[in-house]
C-alpha cells in the first residue's frame, strides 16, 4: 500500500527507533504498595507484612510485579481524554500521529528483572520499536509496538515492557 493511501503518516514512521524523554514517577512508599495490594486483593506477606517480608528472600517489603504503572498514574481532566478513552498528554513521543482515531490494546509482555521497593523512584524510558499496517475485517489497522524500560534511582533496569497498540 502506498504511504499516501495508508494510515501511517511520515511523521509517525519517523518515530520508530526514537526514544521519548524520560518520565519520572513519584517515590514508592510502603503505604502505596499496601493500598495497591488491598485494591487487587493480593495480601502476599512479601508485599504487606514487614516482619514476614524482612524474613523472606528480598529482606524487606517489595511491590507486586504489576505495580510498575502506579508511580506514573496522573490525574487527567475529562477534557483531556481522547474519544477512545486514552489521555492526551502533551508531547507524548510514544503516541505517533496516525490517520486513525480508535486505539485498543493488542497485547503486553513484561520482563521483570528486579523487585520494586519502598523508597524507589522509577523512571520510564519509552521508544517505538516497530510500526506496521495490516488489513483487517473492518479495514486497515496500524500496529504500534512500544518498549518501555523502567529503571530505579540507581539506573538499574527493574522491568522491560513491550506493548502493542492497534489503531484503526
Amino acid at each position: 500500500m502506498a504511504e499516501s493511501q495508508g494510515l501511517i503518516t511520515a511523521e509517525a514512521r519517523a518515530m520508530v527507533g526514537r526514544q521519548s524523554p524520560p518520565v519520572a514517577g513519584y517515590v514508592v512508599s510502603e503505604h502505596e504498595i499496601r493500598r495497591y495490594c488491598y485494591a487487587i486483593d493480593d495480601l502476599n506477606p512479601l508485599y504487606v507484612d514487614a516482619d514476614a517480608a524482612t524474613a523472606g528472600p528480598h529482606r524487606g517489603i517489595i511491590a507486586p510485579p504489576l505495580f510498575l504503572a502506579i508511580p506514573f498514574a496522573r490525574d487527567t481532566p475529562l477534557g483531556h481524554i481522547r474519544e477512545d478513552g486514552i489521555p492526551m498528554p502533551p508531547g507524548d513521543a510514544a503516541r505517533p500521529a496516525i490517520s486513525a482515531t480508535r486505539t485498543m490494546a493488542g497485547g503486553t509482555e513484561v520482563e521483570f528483572r528486579l523487585p520494586v521497593r519502598p523508597g524507589d523512584t522509577l523512571t520510564q524510558r519509552r521508544r517505538v520499536v516497530d510500526m506496521y499496517e495490516r488489513e483487517g475485517r473492518t479495514g486497515p489497522m496500524v500496529f504500534t509496538v512500544t518498549e518501555t524500560e523502567y529503571v530505579n534511582q540507581r539506573d538499574e533496569v527493574v522491568a522491560v515492557e513491550r506493548t502493542t497498540g492497534i489503531t484503526r
